[in-house]
């Protein structure tokens, strides 16, 4: 482990992309392996800029969706899908992130503030093989 991980991971789970990207930049190149942890910490926060970041420098997904559902973050589940993700990639130990999407959201729209919550479940369509978001409000 390289002596900066922890401070890179650190400003990732903070959403500090100025620190994120000096520190990257100050080191040899990482592999998409190396920056898939930055990329769940950044998850983790919901860090839409830290995360587009990290993808575009060729960060692994890995398991970063089941940590973005965890956050509640529908935008980062978004935007792991334009980085090629799929709802029914497996991301641990063979299990999907589709069930805990569904289930998890439609739990937070029962919510008692659900009226203020602007939520989104998204679903695999079969018929044209494709994601769709489904807006619950």
């Amino acid at each position: 482990m390289r002596p900066s991980f922890s401070l890179i991971w650190q400003a990732a789970k903070s959403g500090n992309l100025t620190r994120v990207t000096s520190l990257l930049e100050s080191e040899s190149p990482h592999s998409g392996e190396e920056l898939s942890p930055f990329l769940g910490a950044a998850a983790d926060g919901g860090h839409i800029a830290v995360a587009r970041y990290l993808l575009e420098l060729g960060a692994s997904i890995g398991t970063a969706p089941l940590r973005a559902v965890k956050a509640k973050s529908t935008a980062m589940l978004q935007l792991f899908i334009e980085y090629g993700w799929h709802v029914n990639d497996p991301v641990w130990c063979g299990h999907v992130v589709l069930p805990y999407v569904t289930f998890l959201f439609c739990l937070m729209h029962t919510a008692a503030n659900y009226e203020t919550d602007k939520l989104a479940c998204i679903i695999h369509d079969p018929q044209s093989n494709r994601q769709k978001s489904l807006k619950i409000a």
